[in-house]
């Protein structure tokens, strides 16, 4: 039954199985099928490949932004301590300024200056 089988089915290029003889067709449409398929396991691999790619540089990029997060958490923590009183009087007295007890401002009077 097998070999009756085998004899009367077809291809799904509609080329008959024959012992010892392959049409053209049969081989053309053998070799499409083969090509077809390894441009698809190609196209496959590729687009795989492109997915591991964007998965590596997305970490690699969160392993960034947990970075800059704990140097923007220090820079803050430094600017905080910098603008303490403390602090401005100490960096005050390294720089030699004076402390000032009176403030004196200038009066302009308009008599001096030229008017249109």
């Amino acid at each position: 039954m097998c070999k009756k089988f085998l004899k009367s089915r077809k291809s799904l290029a509609g080329c008959q199985i024959k012992k010892g003889s392959n049409t053209l067709h049969c081989k053309i449409f053998t070799i499409a099928l083969v090509l077809v398929l390894v441009v698809s396991s190609l196209t496959y691999l590729w687009l795989i490949n492109d997915r591991v790619i964007m998965g590596y540089e997305i970490s690699s990029l969160e392993k960034k932004i947990v970075v800059l997060k704990d140097k923007k958490q220090k820079l803050d923590l430094e600017l905080i301590e910098s603008q303490e009183i403390s602090q401005i009087k100490e960096k005050a007295n390294q720089m030699q300024m004076a402390i000032v007890e009176e403030v004196e401002y200038l009066n302009v009077v308009n008599d001096g200056l030229a008017v249109r």
